[in-house]
């Protein structure tokens, strides 16, 4: 396993003011992710109007699924971080360990805004 020199941003914990790349991301973020969605359902019905399609898909999502399954990440991989979201909210959320920084953007358990970015983050430490 590499050395990583974790990365902070912002006290999380403190008072935070949005800053115009914070809007500017979040606005990114959430026309990236509405786009996304469009994809996906312009997929799905693709996939319904074709009964072989939707064969070949229910397999390979079966596939997916049990390679996920049969990998766990050992508990001492994975590192937690405390971060501020777009929305307001304080949140702790998981990374594995060779990640300097968390993801930029998560669904808030508070509010459910999704996806909310990551403002402000600290390190933890592993789970």
């Amino acid at each position: 396993m590499r050395e990583v020199e974790y990365e902070s941003h912002g006290v999380p914990l403190e008072d935070y003011q949005l800053t115009r790349r914070d809007h500017q991301w979040q606005k990114e973020l959430e026309g990236i992710c509405d786009l996304a969605s469009r994809r996906v359902d312009e997929h799905l019905a693709e996939v319904r109007a074709n009964p072989e399609m939707v064969e070949r898909q229910r397999e390979h999502l079966e596939e997916v699924c049990r390679l996920m399954l049969s990998f766990k990440t050992p508990e001492y991989m994975i590192m937690r971080w405390r971060v501020r979201l777009y929305c307001g909210h304080i949140a702790e959320t998981s990374r594995h360990c060779e990640n300097a920084e968390p993801s930029r953007k998560i669904r808030c358990p508070e509010c459910g805004r999704n996806p909310s970015t990551i403002v402000a983050f600290e390190p933890l430490g592993p789970v």
